[in-house]
């Protein structure tokens, strides 16, 4: 009997290449690894998710709103054409010194790229 060896080649296929840049108050450093993992279920390696939150500012019509800043931008590529897109949006945090949780940075996050892995 003649016995061959196999190998197994395990080429595992990452997804989405996944930045994120925000300050530490408001996503942590494990909510930011929790995210960039999400990131790498949406597209392939060649793709790119960029997200970048600024720190707590008031809102412009209403003083007592304390809101961020989120940037998003993303490349991604699919089988006959390719995706580039960047946006910004004002996303209200605090209201009269109360958190809206489901607001926050790492929801508002997760969410995109959620929206992305449909």
């Amino acid at each position: 009997m003649n016995v061959q060896k196999t190998g197994l080649n395990c080429q595992q296929s990452f997804g989405a290449k996944t930045t994120i840049i925000a300050p530490e108050k408001l996503i942590s450093k494990q909510q930011q690894e929790y995210l960039i993992n999400l990131g790498k279920k949406v597209g392939k390696e060649s793709d790119i998710l960029n997200f970048s939150v600024s720190d707590l500012h008031s809102a412009a019509n209403n003083p007592n709103v304390k809101t961020y800043t989120i940037m998003k931008q993303s490349s991604i590529d699919a089988a006959s054409s390719s995706t580039l897109s960047q946006s910004s949006k004002e996303v209200p945090y605090e209201k009269n010194g109360v958190v809206m949780e489901k607001n926050s940075p790492f929801n508002y996050i997760k969410l995109l790229i959620e929206r992305l892995m449909k």
